[in-house]
Parts: C-alpha cells; sequence; structure tokens
C-alpha cells in the first residue's frame, strides 16, 4: 500500500486534522481487543526497572554509532553519524524535545521563527538549550498557568495547546506537515480506520506497513506511546531505531514489561546508547497514540528547451549571427552606434504582485 498517494489523513494536511476523539465517531470501527493479532499492551510499570546508565566517551559514542550502523543498515549513515539530539534530561519534555528533533533532522528549524534584519534561522546550538524550550514545556505541556483543557500526553493536544505558539503555528500552516491519530482517545479501545482499513482483520499489520512504508523513503515520523515520544528513523527485521532525547554521551538499558493479548506478560529491552534507542517493534506498533511527519511536495521536472543549431556567418568573423528569414547581412558590423542605449526600465513591487498575481 502507498501511503501518501492514499486519499487518506496519511495524505492530508494538518491544517484540517482529524483528532483522536474522532476515531470512535466513524464507521466502520476497528476494535482493539485481545482478540487483536500481536496487540501486546503496555504494563502501567512502564520502566520499572533500571539495569545500567554508563557515561560515553567521544570514542565509545562512534563505536556505538558505527555498531547501529551495522545493525540498520537501510538508515542513512550521514544522520547517524551527524544527529545531535536535544536532552531532556530527567525533566518529562519528551514531546517537546521529539518534536524539537524531529524540525532539526527534516531541515525546518526555520518554523521557530527567524531573527535579525536578514531574517536568519536560530542555530541548533540554540534551540536545543533548556532554556530556550523550558517555558514552552511547562506552557503547553504541563499546562502550569491553566490556560489550556488539559496538560498534554499526546501529539493531538500538544497541537491544540501550542497552535498559536511556535514552532507549532508554522508546522500547521506548513503543507507539508501531517498529523495522524492512530488510538482513540479515552481508553483507545479503536483504530483509526484510515490507517488499518487495508487489513481489517489484523490491524496491527496496517499500522506497521504504514509506518515503515514511510521510513522506506527516508521520512522521519515522531510517535507518542506509552507515555514517552521520540522520533522513529529506521527499522530492521525486529526493531524500531529512534533518535532519542537523554544525550548524545550516555548509554541505558531499561527493562519494561508488556503483557500480551493472553495476559502473559514479558519483559523487554529498550536500549538506549549514543543518542539513538532501539526496541522489539512488536511491542510499539499496537501502543502508538498518534505521531507526525513531514511529506515534501515533489519537484516538478522540468523539461530542458529544445536544441536549435545555430551555425556562424561566413561574413563575421567577431560575432555569430543567428540566421533568420531577413536578407542576408553584407555590411561589416564594426562600427558601433553612438546613439544613448535605451535604459531598463524597473517596475515596482506593486507592479510584479500585479503581473504575477501573487
Amino acid at each position: 500500500m502507498s501511503v501518501l498517494n492514499k486519499n487518506s489523513t496519511w495524505g492530508r494536511s494538518a491544517v484540517r486534522r482529524k483528532r483522536r476523539s474522532d476515531i470512535q465517531k466513524e464507521r466502520p470501527l476497528y476494535m482493539r481487543s485481545r482478540r487483536t493479532p500481536d496487540n501486546y499492551g503496555i504494563s502501567e510499570s512502564k520502566y520499572n526497572e533500571l539495569k545500567y546508565k554508563n557515561a560515553l566517551s567521544q570514542q565509545q559514542i562512534e563505536e556505538k554509532r558505527n555498531e547501529i550502523k551495522q545493525t540498520f543498515p537501510a538508515v542513512d549513515p550521514n544522520l547517524i553519524d551527524s544527529y545531535n539530539c536535544l536532552d531532556q534530561g530527567p525533566d518529562g519534555a519528551c514531546m517537546i524535545a521529539a518534536t524539537f528533533n524531529l524540525l532539526n533532522i527534516v531541515g525546518k528549524n526555520k518554523h521557530h521563527g527567524l531573527v535579525g534584519r536578514n531574517k536568519r534561522e536560530k542555530s541548533w546550538s540554540t534551540l536545543k538549550q533548556s532554556r530556550y524550550w523550558n517555558r514552552l514545556y511547562a506552557d503547553v505541556v504541563m499546562n502550569v498557568d491553566g490556560n489550556y483543557k488539559k496538560e498534554a500526553g499526546d501529539y493531538d493536544q500538544l497541537l491544540e495547546n501550542g497552535a498559536v505558539k511556535l514552532p507549532f503555528v508554522n508546522m500547521l500552516k506548513d503543507p507539508s506537515f501531517r498529523y495522524v491519530p492512530i488510538l482513540s482517545g479515552g481508553r483507545e479501545n479503536y483504530f483509526n480506520k484510515d490507517v488499518v482499513e487495508s487489513h481489517p482483520d489484523d490491524p496491527i499489520r496496517g499500522i506497521r506497513e504504514c509506518i515503515e512504508g514511510l521510513l522506506d523513503i527516508k521520512i522521519p515520523i515522531a510517535i507518542s506511546w506509552n507515555g514517552h515520544a521520540r522520533v522513529v528513523i529506521g527499522y530492521n527485521e525486529s526493531e524500531l531505531l529512534f533518535a532519542d532525547s537523554w544525550g548524545n554521551n550516555w548509554e541505558e538499558l531499561n527493562i519494561m514489561t508488556v503483557v500480551d493479548s493472553k495476559g502473559k506478560r514479558q519483559q523487554v529491552e529498550d536500549h538506549f546508547r549514543a543518542g539513538f534507542s532501539s526496541m522489539d517493534k512488536r511491542f510499539i506498533y499496537p501502543n502508538i497514540r498518534d505521531c507526525m511527519y513531514f511529506v515534501e511536495p515533489p519537484t516538478p521536472s522540468v523539461p530542458p528547451p529544445p536544441l536549435t543549431s545555430v551555425q556562424p556567418s561566413p561574413t563575421c568573423s567577431k560575432r555569430c549571427v543567428r540566421p533568420s528569414n531577413k536578407k542576408k547581412q553584407t555590411k561589416s558590423l564594426v562600427r558601433r552606434s553612438t546613439r544613448a542605449r535605451k535604459k531598463t526600465p524597473t517596475f515596482s513591487p506593486e507592479h510584479f504582485s500585479t503581473v504575477l498575481k501573487f
């Protein structure tokens, strides 16, 4: 299935977006239940066991990233080498961190606003500092001032709370921006039909194909799931690879508990190292609440101008004269006119806006 050509939420601009609350109003309903194949639920214990956490030297960072390249060969190695994540630190600022990391990866830092007379982008070194984004996090995510209905636990609420603030206001105006809800709100009992209707008896497969279809064409996706937000940049046979937000110079292994459709509990590793994390993808797809990404429109191909054969005039040694239907020039073109050349007319911006209909 081509997720980009599909006439569904996957191909719409986010300006008039479907909300998570809209999913259960649509028909047919695709219910999430214990009978859903591969439906692994996440235990409320979440990251209940930290195995280890170590600081990494620069040499160790390079070694870890080289290992990631070998484990995920389809991911752009330049992205792995150059990734410089926003470190959310001990705060639960993953929604802001994932949004900022996504914008930086896809080259959309202009959405944070332009500064100076030259209207230049803010530098990534400025944007990733906690003093820059901490107030935004407290406002649109934590709702510390009570300006919104509730805190943001997914991108749906984040985009609502931040609708008039940078960078969200510019993201929503960007025609290449996409927001896609996957699970309904509340108890999260239903799947977005636009995502799973291609496989009504196996909705998790529909989610997997949509996510991996975007990754196949090198589109990173910010997802919210299980109380955490990350940017997916690749996958292999068994795992997803995330551009994460816990710093470049750390390695950490967490054990989380998942419950399969039969109620059996399993312990799953969530391995973070050198700015990236990876995890068994079977336990991620059933629990994605929503996601957002950018799809740039294809550049129209302009056909080259037709080739014309221009032959030089045999009577001209210094210039080439295009052939025409006029009589052949016999006089030498040495003498130059002494008349003042006509000045090129100048036009006001209003003229161009009228002619080009901006």
